[in-house]
Protein backbone atom coordinates (compact mmCIF):
# COMPACT_ATOMS: atom_id res chain seq x y z
CA UNK A 1 0.00 0.00 0.00
CA UNK A 2 2.93 2.38 0.89
CA UNK A 3 4.46 1.90 -1.76
CA UNK A 4 1.40 1.98 -4.78
CA UNK A 5 1.11 5.73 -2.90
CA UNK A 6 4.50 6.48 -3.28
CA UNK A 7 4.17 5.95 -6.55
CA UNK A 8 1.06 8.11 -7.39
CA UNK A 9 2.90 11.03 -5.70
CA UNK A 10 5.72 10.32 -8.17
CA UNK A 11 3.49 10.41 -11.30
CA UNK A 12 1.40 13.20 -10.33
CA UNK A 13 4.84 15.81 -10.43
CA UNK A 14 5.26 14.44 -13.20
CA UNK A 15 2.11 14.94 -15.06
CA UNK A 16 1.76 18.80 -13.58
CA UNK A 17 5.22 19.17 -14.67
CA UNK A 18 4.14 18.28 -18.43
CA UNK A 19 0.93 20.21 -18.42
CA UNK A 20 3.02 23.53 -17.13
CA UNK A 21 5.34 22.77 -20.14
CA UNK A 22 2.84 22.58 -22.82
CA UNK A 23 0.73 25.93 -20.78
CA UNK A 24 3.87 27.68 -21.30
CA UNK A 25 4.43 27.17 -25.28
CA UNK A 26 1.19 27.58 -25.82
CA UNK A 27 1.13 31.11 -24.55
CA UNK A 28 5.21 31.84 -25.97
CA UNK A 29 3.08 31.07 -29.76
CA UNK A 30 -0.14 33.11 -28.57
CA UNK A 31 2.72 36.08 -27.70
CA UNK A 32 4.49 35.19 -30.90
CA UNK A 33 1.41 35.63 -33.42
CA UNK A 34 0.40 38.90 -31.47
CA UNK A 35 3.17 40.71 -32.01
CA UNK A 36 3.49 44.19 -33.74
CA UNK A 37 3.13 44.15 -37.46
CA UNK A 38 6.21 44.86 -39.55
CA UNK A 39 6.59 48.54 -40.89
CA UNK A 40 5.53 46.91 -44.58
CA UNK A 41 2.78 45.51 -43.07
CA UNK A 42 1.87 48.59 -41.59
CA UNK A 43 2.40 50.77 -44.62
CA UNK A 44 -0.15 48.43 -46.59
CA UNK A 45 -3.12 48.42 -43.79
CA UNK A 46 -2.45 52.11 -43.96
CA UNK A 47 -2.76 52.27 -47.84
CA UNK A 48 -5.86 50.20 -47.99
CA UNK A 49 -7.55 52.51 -45.06
CA UNK A 50 -6.71 55.63 -46.95
CA UNK A 51 -8.30 54.01 -49.97
CA UNK A 52 -11.06 53.05 -48.21
CA UNK A 53 -11.46 56.77 -47.53
CA UNK A 54 -11.84 57.60 -50.98
CA UNK A 55 -15.15 55.76 -51.38
CA UNK A 56 -16.65 59.34 -50.87
CA UNK A 57 -14.71 61.41 -53.40
CA UNK A 58 -16.50 64.43 -53.55
CA UNK A 59 -16.92 64.72 -49.86
CA UNK A 60 -13.35 63.95 -49.48
CA UNK A 61 -13.08 66.86 -51.83
CA UNK A 62 -11.33 64.63 -54.84
CA UNK A 63 -11.81 65.92 -58.04
CA UNK A 64 -10.33 63.25 -60.22
CA UNK A 65 -10.26 59.35 -60.28
CA UNK A 66 -8.69 56.95 -62.33
CA UNK A 67 -8.12 53.55 -62.22
CA UNK A 68 -6.65 50.60 -64.77
CA UNK A 69 -4.71 47.18 -64.88
CA UNK A 70 -1.75 47.62 -66.89
CA UNK A 71 0.52 46.18 -66.17
CA UNK A 72 -1.02 45.67 -62.54
CA UNK A 73 -4.29 47.34 -60.59
CA UNK A 74 -3.51 50.60 -59.62
CA UNK A 75 -5.74 53.78 -59.25
CA UNK A 76 -4.95 57.21 -58.98
CA UNK A 77 -6.55 60.06 -57.02
CA UNK A 78 -6.34 64.04 -57.67
CA UNK A 79 -7.51 66.73 -55.28
CA UNK A 80 -6.08 70.04 -57.08
CA UNK A 81 -6.08 71.88 -53.77
CA UNK A 82 -4.22 69.29 -51.61
CA UNK A 83 -2.38 66.33 -52.81
CA UNK A 84 -2.01 63.31 -55.52
CA UNK A 85 -2.54 59.96 -54.47
CA UNK A 86 -1.29 56.88 -56.53
CA UNK A 87 -1.87 53.39 -55.08
CA UNK A 88 -0.48 50.65 -56.53
CA UNK A 89 -0.59 46.51 -56.28
CA UNK A 90 -0.16 47.26 -52.32
CA UNK A 91 3.27 47.66 -52.35
CA UNK A 92 3.64 51.28 -53.91
CA UNK A 93 1.98 54.27 -52.67
CA UNK A 94 2.79 57.60 -53.77
CA UNK A 95 1.51 60.82 -52.32
CA UNK A 96 2.80 64.18 -53.45
CA UNK A 97 1.65 67.97 -53.28
CA UNK A 98 -0.83 69.43 -55.83
CA UNK A 99 0.12 71.07 -58.87
CA UNK A 100 -0.75 72.87 -61.88
CA UNK A 101 -0.70 71.33 -64.95
CA UNK A 102 2.98 71.48 -66.54
CA UNK A 103 1.08 71.43 -70.04
CA UNK A 104 -2.50 71.96 -70.81
CA UNK A 105 -3.70 71.98 -74.39
CA UNK A 106 -6.96 70.85 -76.17
CA UNK A 107 -5.06 67.30 -76.60
CA UNK A 108 -4.24 66.52 -73.17
CA UNK A 109 -3.19 68.07 -69.54
CA UNK A 110 0.51 66.65 -67.98
CA UNK A 111 0.78 66.92 -64.47
CA UNK A 112 4.75 66.22 -63.10
CA UNK A 113 5.55 65.56 -59.20
CA UNK A 114 8.69 64.31 -57.60
CA UNK A 115 7.98 61.17 -55.47
CA UNK A 116 10.67 58.92 -53.28
CA UNK A 117 11.45 57.25 -56.62
CA UNK A 118 11.33 59.29 -59.27
CA UNK A 119 9.54 62.01 -61.02
CA UNK A 120 5.94 61.33 -61.81
CA UNK A 121 4.14 62.04 -64.59
CA UNK A 122 0.19 62.17 -64.96
CA UNK A 123 -1.25 62.51 -68.14
CA UNK A 124 -4.96 63.15 -68.85
CA UNK A 125 -6.03 62.88 -72.34
CA UNK A 126 -9.02 64.50 -74.13
CA UNK A 127 -9.13 61.14 -75.86
CA UNK A 128 -12.16 59.36 -74.43
CA UNK A 129 -12.54 55.73 -73.21
CA UNK A 130 -14.73 53.17 -71.45
CA UNK A 131 -14.68 55.46 -67.86
CA UNK A 132 -14.41 59.00 -68.99
CA UNK A 133 -10.79 60.06 -70.32
CA UNK A 134 -7.44 57.67 -71.46
CA UNK A 135 -4.62 58.48 -68.51
CA UNK A 136 -0.95 57.51 -68.20
CA UNK A 137 0.53 57.38 -65.16
CA UNK A 138 4.62 57.01 -65.71
CA UNK A 139 6.75 56.52 -62.41
CA UNK A 140 10.45 56.62 -63.14
CA UNK A 141 9.69 55.16 -66.18
CA UNK A 142 7.20 52.53 -65.22
CA UNK A 143 4.02 52.85 -67.66
CA UNK A 144 0.81 52.65 -65.89
CA UNK A 145 -2.42 52.76 -68.63
CA UNK A 146 -6.18 53.06 -67.98
CA UNK A 147 -9.36 55.42 -67.87
CA UNK A 148 -10.03 58.29 -65.58
CA UNK A 149 -13.31 61.01 -65.20
CA UNK A 150 -13.56 64.28 -62.95
CA UNK A 151 -16.11 64.03 -59.91
CA UNK A 152 -18.71 66.49 -60.82
CA UNK A 153 -21.28 67.90 -58.03
CA UNK A 154 -25.21 67.17 -59.30
CA UNK A 155 -26.20 70.59 -57.73
CA UNK A 156 -24.33 72.33 -60.28
CA UNK A 157 -26.93 72.70 -63.31
CA UNK A 158 -29.67 75.46 -63.00
CA UNK A 159 -29.99 79.27 -62.82
CA UNK A 160 -27.97 81.06 -60.38
CA UNK A 161 -28.29 84.74 -59.92
CA UNK A 162 -25.13 86.96 -58.79
CA UNK A 163 -25.97 88.32 -55.42
CA UNK A 164 -22.71 89.66 -54.31
CA UNK A 165 -19.22 90.38 -55.28
CA UNK A 166 -16.96 90.11 -52.34
CA UNK A 167 -18.90 91.62 -49.55
CA UNK A 168 -20.66 94.27 -51.50
CA UNK A 169 -24.56 92.83 -51.91
CA UNK A 170 -26.03 93.87 -55.56
CA UNK A 171 -28.26 96.93 -56.25
CA UNK A 172 -30.96 96.02 -57.97
CA UNK A 173 -31.12 99.87 -59.23
CA UNK A 174 -27.46 99.22 -60.70
CA UNK A 175 -28.72 96.74 -63.27
CA UNK A 176 -31.76 97.65 -65.19
CA UNK A 177 -31.55 94.73 -67.11
CA UNK A 178 -31.41 92.41 -64.75
CA UNK A 179 -28.62 91.14 -62.40
CA UNK A 180 -26.05 88.80 -63.68
CA UNK A 181 -26.77 84.64 -64.05
CA UNK A 182 -24.60 81.90 -65.28
CA UNK A 183 -26.95 79.02 -66.63
CA UNK A 184 -25.15 75.68 -67.00
CA UNK A 185 -27.28 72.48 -68.50
CA UNK A 186 -27.89 69.30 -67.13
CA UNK A 187 -25.17 67.90 -68.63
CA UNK A 188 -22.45 69.68 -67.94
CA UNK A 189 -21.46 70.80 -70.95
CA UNK A 190 -23.01 73.90 -71.97
CA UNK A 191 -25.03 77.36 -70.86
CA UNK A 192 -25.52 80.23 -70.95
CA UNK A 193 -23.99 83.93 -69.13
CA UNK A 194 -25.64 87.00 -68.93
CA UNK A 195 -23.15 89.88 -67.62
CA UNK A 196 -26.09 92.51 -66.53
CA UNK A 197 -25.51 93.77 -70.36
CA UNK A 198 -24.73 90.73 -72.93
CA UNK A 199 -26.28 87.84 -72.97
CA UNK A 200 -23.92 84.69 -74.25
CA UNK A 201 -23.46 81.18 -74.98
CA UNK A 202 -20.26 79.10 -73.23
CA UNK A 203 -19.06 75.79 -73.23
CA UNK A 204 -18.83 74.41 -69.56
CA UNK A 205 -15.78 72.40 -68.45
CA UNK A 206 -16.47 70.90 -64.75
CA UNK A 207 -13.06 69.50 -63.29
CA UNK A 208 -13.85 68.32 -59.67
CA UNK A 209 -13.93 71.94 -57.65
CA UNK A 210 -13.37 74.10 -60.79
CA UNK A 211 -15.18 75.57 -63.50
CA UNK A 212 -14.48 77.01 -66.89
CA UNK A 213 -17.22 79.03 -68.82
CA UNK A 214 -15.72 78.95 -72.30
CA UNK A 215 -15.90 80.36 -76.19
CA UNK A 216 -18.29 82.80 -75.01
CA UNK A 217 -20.64 83.84 -78.35
CA UNK A 218 -23.27 86.92 -78.10
CA UNK A 219 -24.55 89.73 -78.04
CA UNK A 220 -22.14 92.98 -78.20
CA UNK A 221 -24.10 96.24 -76.62
CA UNK A 222 -22.10 98.82 -74.80
CA UNK A 223 -22.89 99.49 -71.10
CA UNK A 224 -20.09 101.06 -69.26
CA UNK A 225 -22.16 101.99 -66.32
CA UNK A 226 -22.84 98.36 -65.30
CA UNK A 227 -19.14 96.94 -63.64
CA UNK A 228 -20.07 93.01 -64.13
CA UNK A 229 -19.25 93.29 -67.71
CA UNK A 230 -15.43 94.01 -67.26
CA UNK A 231 -15.12 92.07 -64.67
CA UNK A 232 -17.12 89.06 -66.04
CA UNK A 233 -14.74 89.39 -69.49
CA UNK A 234 -11.61 90.14 -67.72
CA UNK A 235 -11.55 87.26 -65.43
CA UNK A 236 -14.38 84.99 -65.61
CA UNK A 237 -14.33 84.20 -69.26
CA UNK A 238 -12.08 81.44 -70.79
CA UNK A 239 -10.55 81.19 -67.11
CA UNK A 240 -10.33 77.99 -64.98
CA UNK A 241 -11.59 79.05 -62.00
CA UNK A 242 -12.09 77.33 -58.35
CA UNK A 243 -15.70 76.85 -57.16
CA UNK A 244 -17.28 76.09 -53.41
CA UNK A 245 -21.18 74.49 -53.54
CA UNK A 246 -23.32 75.48 -50.32
CA UNK A 247 -27.26 74.21 -50.60
CA UNK A 248 -28.21 76.82 -52.38
CA UNK A 249 -24.70 79.42 -53.01
CA UNK A 250 -22.36 78.93 -55.90
CA UNK A 251 -18.88 81.29 -54.85
CA UNK A 252 -16.61 81.68 -57.42
CA UNK A 253 -13.56 82.32 -56.71
CA UNK A 254 -11.79 84.72 -59.51
CA UNK A 255 -7.91 84.80 -60.72
CA UNK A 256 -7.78 88.66 -59.38
CA UNK A 257 -9.09 87.37 -55.28
CA UNK A 258 -12.90 88.21 -56.16
CA UNK A 259 -15.14 86.20 -55.08
CA UNK A 260 -18.58 85.96 -57.08
CA UNK A 261 -21.57 84.79 -54.58
CA UNK A 262 -24.35 83.14 -56.56
CA UNK A 263 -27.86 82.12 -55.17
CA UNK A 264 -29.70 79.72 -56.91
CA UNK A 265 -33.47 80.47 -58.58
Amino acid sequence: MRRMIKNQWNIFPLSLYSYMTALAIGLLMACSSSRPKSDRQNQVANSKEDAAKMAGPRQSGVDFIASGNLPSAWSLYLDFDKDFRFYGDAKEVYVSNAVKPKLANSEKQVFEVNTTVGKMLITVYATSCEQGQKVDVDIAGKLYSGCGSYQVDSRLPGEWTLRFIDQELLDDKDYPNGLPVIRIDEQLTSGQVFDGCNQFRVQVLNQGDRIQLSNWRGTKKSCPAIKTVVLFQTWLSEKLVNIRLEEDMLTLYLQNDSRLLFRKK
